[in-house]
């Protein structure tokens, strides 16, 4: 019997905020790590690709695998695209990407801890907390060439805590 440990990767707010990405936590998390590669990870660019549509949210995947995803350790309900034709995920749109404290990342499988939906690993999101103070941020792109591209983006996170309770607000415009 092994005693060895499944390596588990660390994404900090740092290394998200480094990525150069305003608000999608999905593409900050694939530039960070190589493992969030291929047609599984639908997001920004290539939200729907027909047989799996996302219609807009953030679909993740490790190894294009099924992928558990759990926000400070529970599992989180997954978006109402299945409803709707399209695939079942959790949106990670839905999460300020400035209300991230750090991502673990268990990029082997772990079905049998799991259960299948953690094929590919598991993704567990964990959020700022006793956080005392306010961030705001804004991002604009534009293009001059033919396809006249435009992005604007914006991100809030405010909070205070003490020794008995602690109140994180956070919310994007994408």
């Amino acid at each position: 019997m092994s005693d060895a440990k499944a390596p588990v990767a660390v994404v900090t707010s740092v290394d998200l905020s480094d990525s150069g990405v305003g608000t999608n936590l999905l593409e900050a998390l694939r530039k960070q790590l190589p493992v969030f590669s291929g047609g599984g990870n639908l997001g920004l660019s290539n939200a729907g690709t027909g047989v799996t549509g996302t219609y807009g949210g953030s679909k993740i995947s490790l190894h294009n695998m099924p992928t558990l995803v759990l926000i400070n350790g529970r599992r989180v309900a997954t978006t109402g695209a299945a409803g709707r034709g399209g695939s079942s995920f959790v949106d990670l749109n839905q999460i300020p990407l400035s209300a991230v404290d750090r991502v673990e990342v268990l990029s082997e499988g772990a079905s049998a801890i799991y259960g299948s939906d953690a094929m590919g690993g598991v993704v567990n999101i964990i959020l700022k907390q006793d956080y005392n103070g306010s961030e705001v941020g804004g991002r604009y792109a534009a293009s001059s060439e033919a396809g006249h591209y435009s992005e604007q983006s914006g991100w809030f996170t405010t909070g205070v805590s003490n020794h008995r309770i602690s109140l994180v607000v956070s919310g994007n415009y994408s």
